[in-house]
C-alpha cells in the first residue's frame, strides 16, 4: 500500500490511518483511485469531484483523498467491494480519457495484486439480517455524534445505545420429556453443552446466555418455596451463585446434597447464536408436574418472541402437545411458533412425508386460532455427522431471520427507537450550535427563526401525544376484560367446590367418629373470606402484568415518554370495602349448619347451592370490572402527566431562545474563530442528519 501511494503521490504522500476502511459504490472509488499527482489540481477544481468526498464524509483535501484510497484498498482486501467491477469502471474511466493506458494498467496491476480475504458463511448470512445492519449503521452515525456531543447528549446516547445493547430475545424450547430437546438445542449451538455430565438434564430451567468469558449461574429456591415443594431442606437465603461451569456438577448432580433446591441454571457461553441478546430456554418437558416450576418457566414465556415446540417425529401431535400450545399462547405474549420433529433420520422420506403431513392437518384442526405456525423436520444425529444435512442449518436461519429480520416487529421498534434518539440528539445538537452561531455572530434575525422551527416543534410534539394517547388506547383495548372475568368466575367455582368438599370432609370425619359435627361456621366463613380475597388478588396481578405489558410496547416505541411505574401498598380487602363489596357470612354459615343432619346426597347438594348463592353476589360480579377501570385510568393518568411535562419543557427552551435573543455580542478575531468551528460541526451535523433520515 505504501509503495502504491508513493508511486502516484510522489513526495506530497501524507500520514494516514491505515485502518480505514470505505464501502460505497465502486463507480465512485474508481474514480477516487485514479486520482494522482498529475490529475488532483484538475479533478479537485470540479463540484461533481467534490460531492464524491462529501458523500464519503470527507473534506475536499489531499489528505482527504488519500484516506478515501486507503479505504477503498483495505475495502478489497477484506472483499467488502466487487473487484471486477471496480476495474470494469478503471477501464471505462480510461476510454473516456480521464487516466492514460499506463495509469490504467498500473492500477489494473495494483488492485490485481491484492489478495482478498474469503467471507465466511455466517458473516455472508450476517447481512441479510435487518437488525444487524441496521444496528451497524447507526452505531457508526452514533460514534460521529459522540465525538461532537457535549456531556448531556453524551448521556442520552450512551443510555439509548444500552438500551439496545442491552435488547433481549427469548427463545423458549419446550415438549415432552425425551422430545430431544438438549440434543437439538446442543446441535443448534454447534457445541456439546447440555445433557453432559457437568450439565443436567432439563428437570430444572436451563437458559442460555452470550457471555465471552463462559460460566454459570446457580438460582436457588427460596425456603418458602421449598416448604410449598414438600423438600425438606433450608438455604441460607442466597438467591443466587456464580460459577466455573465445572463445577456446576457439584450442585446439579442427583448425588449432591444441594440438587433438590436449584431453581434454575443460567449458562454464559462465547456463542455466535447467543450474541444480540439471544437468550434460549430449555424447559422442563411439559409432563413435569411441580407446579412451581411451570410458574418459572410461564414467568419467562410471559414475554417470549420464539417458542419452538419439539415433537418426537414417532409419536407427534398427541393431545398433551396441543393442550400446552394452546396453554402457553392464552397465558402467554408469544410471537411465533415453530414446530420441529426430531429424530427424523428414523423414517424414509415417505414416512416422514406422511408424518409432516399429519402435523400439518392437526395443527389446522386444532390450533386454528394461532396464526404463523411454521414446521420443520430435524435429525441432530445427521447433522453432527455433516452440518450441511440434518435440518438444523434451516431452523437455525430460522431463528436468525425470526428474531433479527425484516419481518420482526421487535427488531423494527428497537431499531426506530434508536434512530429517532439519534435524530433527536442530532437535532438538539443543530439548535445548541446554530444558537451559539448567532449568538457570537450578532444577528438575531436567525434567533426568530429558531422560535418559529420551535413552534413548529410544539405543534409536532402536540401530534406526537396525539399518536401515543391513541396508542394507549388501543393496548389497553387489547386487555381481553371478558377473558378476566370468565377466569375469576371459575375461580369462584372452585373456590366454591373446594370449600365443599372441605365441609364434607369435616362432618363425614365426626359422623365416623360417633360425634354430632360441631358448629363448622368458622371453617366457612374464612374458607370463603381467604380464598375471595386470594383470587381478588391474583386478577388485580394478572391485570397489572397486562398493562405493563402495555406500557413496555408503549415505550419501544415512543422513547420520549421515560415513564416508571411506582410501588404503591394496596389492601384488596380494604379496596373491596371501598367499592362496596362487603360479605354478611351469617346466613351462609347458619344455612350450612342446619343441614348437616340430612344425607349425603343432599347435604352435598344443598351446602354446593348455599355457596354458589353466596358467590353469585351481584356486586361481587362487577370486581373485575371495577378493578380494571381502576388500573387502566392510573396508567392513563400516568402517561398524560408525562406528555404534559414534555409540552412545559419545549415551552421553557422557546423563553430561553427569547432571553438568548438580548445578549447578542460584537464579533471579534477569537469570535471568528469560534464561528469556524461551529461552521465545521454544523456541517457534520447536517451530513448525519442527512444520512439518518435517509436510513
Amino acid at each position: 500500500m505504501n509503495k502504491f501511494l508513493s508511486e502516484i503521490w510522489d513526495e506530497p504522500k501524507l500520514f494516514l490511518d491505515t485502518k480505514t476502511t470505505i464501502i460505497t459504490d465502486e463507480q465512485l472509488l474508481a474514480i477516487i483511485m485514479a486520482t494522482n499527482i498529475k490529475n488532483y489540481d484538475r479533478f479537485i477544481a470540479l463540484n461533481e469531484f467534490r460531492d464524491i468526498l462529501y458523500k464519503l464524509n470527507l473534506r475536499a483535501d489531499l489528505f482527504s483523498v488519500q484516506t478515501a484510497q486507503v479505504g477503498t484498498i483495505n475495502a478489497i482486501k477484506q472483499s467488502k467491494i466487487s473487484k471486477t467491477t471496480l476495474l470494469k469502471s478503471l477501464k471505462l474511466i480510461n476510454e473516456n480519457n480521464i487516466i492514460t493506458a499506463s495509469e490504467l494498467e498500473n492500477l489494473e496491476n495494483f488492485i490485481n495484486s491484492l489478495e482478498q480475504t474469503e467471507l465466511k458463511t455466517e458473516q455472508i448470512n450476517a447481512k441479510k439480517h435487518y437488525f444487524q445492519e441496521r444496528s451497524k449503521m447507526l452505531d457508526e452515525l452514533y460514534l460521529r455524534l459522540l465525538s461532537i456531543c457535549d456531556e448531556q447528549n453524551k448521556t442520552r446516547l450512551y443510555a439509548q445505545k444500552q438500551k439496545l445493547d442491552e435488547l433481549k430475545f427469548n427463545v423458549a424450547v419446550t415438549g415432552v420429556i425425551n422430545a430431544g430437546k438438549s440434543t437439538m438445542l446442543n446441535a443448534l449451538l454447534n457445541k456439546q453443552i447440555l445433557g453432559t455430565s457437568n450439565v443436567p438434564e432439563t428437570t430444572n430451567l436451563t437458559l442460555l446466555k452470550y457471555s465471552h468469558t463462559p460460566f454459570a449461574k446457580i438460582n436457588f429456591w427460596s425456603n418458602a418455596e421449598l416448604k410449598e415443594l414438600g423438600i425438606d431442606a433450608q438455604t441460607n437465603e442466597q438467591s443466587s451463585k456464580e460459577i466455573e461451569i465445572a463445577e456446576l456438577k457439584n450442585y446439579t448432580s442427583a448425588t449432591s446434597d444441594t440438587s433438590k433446591i436449584v431453581k434454575s441454571v443460567e449458562l454464559y457461553e462465547d456463542l455466535e447464536i447467543l450474541k444480540d441478546g439471544v437468550c434460549i430456554v430449555d424447559t422442563p418437558g411439559i409432563d413435569d408436574a411441580v407446579f412451581l416450576r411451570e410458574q418459572v418457566v410461564s414467568d419467562f414465556m410471559s414475554e417470549c418472541d420464539l417458542m419452538i415446540h419439539l415433537m418426537n417425529v414417532s409419536q407427534s401431535s398427541t393431545q398433551k402437545d396441543f393442550e400446552f400450545i394452546l396453554h402457553s399462547f392464552l397465558n402467554n405474549h408469544i410471537v411465533k411458533l415453530a414446530i420441529v420433529l426430531t429424530h427424523s433420520d428414523l423414517l424414509t422420506p415417505n414416512e416422514l412425508n406422511d408424518v409432516i403431513s399429519y402435523t400439518q392437518k392437526s395443527i389446522k384442526n386444532r390450533l386454528n386460532s394461532i396464526k404463523d405456525i411454521d414446521i420443520f423436520a430435524i435429525s441432530a444425529k445427521e447433522y453432527f455427522k455433516n452440518p450441511q444435512n440434518g435440518g438444523v442449518g434451516e431452523l437455525k436461519e430460522y431463528l436468525y431471520k425470526t428474531l433479527f429480520g425484516d419481518d420482526s416487529k421487535k427488531a423494527h421498534l428497537a431499531i426506530d427507537a434508536y434512530k429517532k434518539e439519534l435524530l433527536s440528539v442530532c437535532k438538539n445538537l443543530l439548535e445548541q450550535k446554530n444558537s451559539q452561531v448567532l449568538a457570537l455572530s450578532g444577528s438575531n434575525l436567525e434567533i426568530n427563526e429558531k422560535i418559529s422551527s420551535l413552534k413548529n416543534e410544539q405543534n409536532e410534539l402536540l401530534k406526537l401525544i396525539d399518536d401515543i394517547t391513541k396508542q394507549s388506547q388501543d393496548e389497553l383495548k387489547q386487555i381481553d376484560a371478558n377473558a378476566i372475568d370468565t377466569s375469576f368466575k371459575l375461580s369462584l367455582a372452585l373456590l366454591s367446590s373446594n370449600i365443599k368438599d372441605r365441609l364434607l370432609n369435616e362432618i363425614e370425619y365426626h359422623k365416623k367418629q360417633g360425634k354430632k359435627p360441631n358448629d363448622i361456621s368458622y371453617i366457612v366463613k374464612t374458607a370463603l373470606n381467604d380464598g375471595i380475597l386470594n383470587i381478588a388478588r391474583v386478577k388485580r396481578n394478572e391485570i397489572l402484568s397486562a398493562i405493563n405489558g402495555c406500557k413496555e410496547r408503549l415505550l419501544l416505541k415512543f422513547k420520549e415518554l421515560e415513564i416508571k411505574s411506582e410501588d404503591e401498598i394496596f389492601n384488596i380487602g380494604e379496596y373491596l370495602k371501598s367499592v362496596g363489596i362487603n360479605f354478611n357470612y351469617e346466613q351462609v354459615c347458619r344455612d350450612i349448619n342446619d343441614s348437616i343432619s340430612k344425607d349425603t346426597k343432599t347435604l352435598e347438594q344443598s351446602i354446593q347451592g348455599y355457596l354458589e348463592q353466596f358467590l353469585s353476589d351481584e356486586k361481587l360480579g362487577k370486581f373485575t370490572s371495577l378493578i380494571l377501570n381502576l388500573e387502566k385510568d392510573k396508567f392513563t393518568d400516568l402517561i398524560n402527566e408525562k406528555l404534559t411535562q414534555k409540552l412545559n419543557e419545549l415551552k421553557q427552551s422557546e423563553q430561553t431562545l427569547n432571553q438568548k435573543n438580548l445578549a447578542l455580542n460584537q464579533t471579534n478575531e477569537q469570535i471568528r474563530s469560534n464561528l469556524k468551528s461551529l461552521t465545521d460541526e454544523i456541517c457534520e451535523l447536517k451530513s448525519i442528519l442527512m444520512e439518518l433520515e435517509n436510513a
